[in-house]
């Protein structure tokens, strides 16, 4: 039913009880004649150098067996994130607000996961310690991240792995104290060839007149009684009346860690190093190995290798593979200074 209303047009007035309905339709060029669905359609063109984007709100339809497109709009002007939600919408994606329909239940850490991940992966660790992926490696891979993160026990490792991402990182899922024990035993068995690419990295040239690593020997005290190197021996942990273990660490001249090696507690760093020489040449492959002293100046043995009693088991190791031209250890010079026949004395002094 058409209802006739008084208008005002222009001062005009005007009843529309006297229009037919039919005048009351109009046909306008500018808005969209058909009807059904929608999409964003985005097209580029590129003019000297520069690249031109329009998006278009369109409509797809058949005329005389042909596809035509007709635009319904243009949506060059909106923001990308507003193009981009108004074509998620057209797709039939519901939208909702992240304060009203999420809740957070729980947040991990992540920031530090990701960092200590980045360096190892950087370094090209992970290859170092296997080279295909497995189940030991990835928690090899995690008990050294864990260790830099958030050191603890084996057992605390288990559950700390769940309370940061490192376990989603690496795929972990449940762990137990079992594997990681188990992890370890098969990392001893990668240690040698571990050793000998990290020799081959840091150490090349080192076989060379002159080159020369750096060796010393620690130690860290122990609570439980189960491990057989464990004993009484000097605690460079000022810990006394505890069993300890010791380790000796190789290094490359800059520093970078090369090899390692554990022995009992009461063992001294002077009876290490010839086992540590014959490692070095043996293993590593360079010729010309001597002990760097923090105590003495370099290319010197400690004091404990100037004991007569050790003298000749170190200079049968080590000094006959110096290069030649080096300076004699120190032991060799004073000896040497013995054996010269003293001055004769002042004729005055008589």
């Amino acid at each position: 039913m058409f209802v006739g209303v008084k208008l005002l047009f222009r001062g005009i007035d005007v009843d529309t009880k006297q229009l037919e309905p039919d005048c009351c339709l109009w046909d306008d060029a500018g808005i969209a004649k058909r009807t059904g669905k929608v999409h964003v359609a985005t097209t580029r063109r590129h003019y000297k150098d520069q690249e031109y984007v329009t998006t278009l709100l369109r409509r797809s339809y058949r005329e005389g067996g042909k596809v035509r497109n007709e635009t319904v709009g243009n949506l060059s002007h909106l923001p990308p994130q507003v193009i981009d939600a108004i074509r998620a919408m057209l797709a039939g994606r519901q939208l909702v607000d992240l304060d009203q329909g999420f809740e957070i239940e729980r947040s991990l850490p992540h920031g530090h996961v990701a960092a200590v991940l980045g360096v190892l992966r950087a370094l090209d660790l992970e290859r170092l310690i296997g080279r295909e992926r497995g189940r030991e490696r990835d928690l090899v891979v995690a008990m050294i991240v864990q260790r830099l993160i958030g050191p603890g026990s084996k057992l605390s490792a288990t559950r700390r792995f769940g309370q940061t991402t490192l376990a989603d990182e690496l795929g972990l899922g449940e762990v137990k104290e079992a594997e990681l024990l188990s992890a370890m035993d098969w990392l001893l068995e990668q240690q040698p060839r571990i050793e000998r690419t990290l020799a081959r990295r840091h150490l090349h040239g080192q076989g060379e007149e002159g080159g020369f690593v750096l060796y010393d020997l620690s130690s860290s005290y122990m609570e439980g009684r189960c491990c057989p190197l464990a004993t009484l021996g000097y605690s460079r942990d000022n810990v006394k009346g505890k069993l300890q273990v010791n380790y000796g660490l190789i290094c490359s001249p800059e520093g970078r860690p090369v090899g390692v090696h554990v022995v009992e507690g009461r063992r001294t760093d002077q009876q290490t190093v010839p086992d540590t020489i014959a490692t070095v040449r043996e293993q590593f492959g360079v010729k010309h190995a001597r002990r760097r002293s923090r105590s003495a100046p370099a290319r010197a043995p400690s004091r404990g290798h100037r004991r007569a009693a050790r003298r000749p088991l170190v200079r049968s190791r080590a000094t006959r593979q110096m290069p030649a031209g080096a300076p004699a250890p120190v032991g060799q010079r004073t000896s040497a200074r013995r054996d010269q026949p003293a001055p004769s004395p002042c004729p005055c002094s008589s």
